[in-house]
């Protein structure tokens, strides 16, 4: 006798959008300069890099920060587990070395390549011919063909138009180098499953930990300076003024700097 009882209905099943940087390009770099801090060029448990960022070692945002330095092609990985370990590339390496001077065309063709690598970067940027248009003439190619959902497309886009300027991409094709990377977008919340970057041809010297950077000697009264104060044991932050302040312009810009701190300060997880 056949079983009356109808079947339960399958749950939906949620799809989930492709893998993007939960970071942009800026901030992966400075959390690879983090890394270089504390480590060098030496590979680290993953949980010590974590901590490097200000994140406990089962911090979502530590595991997703992972996933972008990843994709950007600033970090690689081994083993699993407890002994999963992760090291700057060579392509990190040189964004670091050539940091100090970001006008250089030697930092830009690397930031160039570091904005582009990502799959989906890499997709938009060839599927507009390096000519971005408006956000909702990209939306629907977000969501038909490539199966974003309306709030991660959104976060892309606004991400990724951040991530180029800080890299100083043109709105022309023909002034970038051809990104390397398979274009196959990959669905994959942490970007674990993307092969990792080729190495760039370019020869650059081998880096070296960087020490920290001295305080500038007093100015003269009203010049432009930038001095670079310490906030940790192995960070530095760097104020642009016309240095010596007065102590009224001082304390009002701790006042702005206060005032500015949700925008500028991630709460300790």
């Amino acid at each position: 006798m056949e079983n009356s009882a109808a079947s339960p209905p399958k749950a939906p099943r949620i799809r989930r959008s492709p893998s993007f940087p939960s970071i942009g390009l800026e901030k992966a770099v400075e959390r690879a300069q983090l890394l270089w801090n504390a480590a060098g060029t030496h590979p680290v448990v993953l949980e010590s890099a974590m901590k490097s960022w200000g994140y406990g070692p089962r911090s979502s945002g530590g595991l997703q920060s992972v996933g972008a330095l990843k994709q950007y092609g600033l970090l690689t990985d081994s083993g699993s587990g407890s002994q999963r370990q992760v090291s700057l590339t060579r392509e990190a390496q040189e964004l670091l070395v050539y940091g100090a001077d970001k006008g250089s065309q030697e930092w830009k063709v690397r930031a160039r390549e570091a904005a582009l690598r990502p799959k989906v970067h890499k997709a938009l940027w060839e599927k507009y011919d390096g000519s971005l248009p408006e956000d909702f003439v990209m939306l629907p190619f977000l969501k038909l063909e490539l199966g974003f959902g309306d709030e991660a497309a959104n976060e892309l886009l606004q991400r990724f138009r951040a991530t180029l300027a800080y890299a100083g991409v043109s709105d022309e094709a023909d002034t970038l180098s051809e990104p390397t990377g398979d274009s196959d977008l990959i669905d994959n919340e942490n970007g674990a499953g993307s092969p990792e970057p080729q190495a760039s041809p370019m020869p650059t010297p081998q880096p070296q930990a960087p020490s920290p950077p001295p305080v500038a000697s007093p100015p003269s009264e009203g010049s432009q300076r930038s001095v670079q104060i310490t906030y940790s044991p192995s960070a530095w932050a760097t104020i642009h003024a016309p240095f010596p302040l007065s102590e009224s312009d001082w304390d009002a810009m701790m006042r702005v700097l206060d005032g500015m701190k949700p925008g500028l300060v991630q709460p300790d997880e």
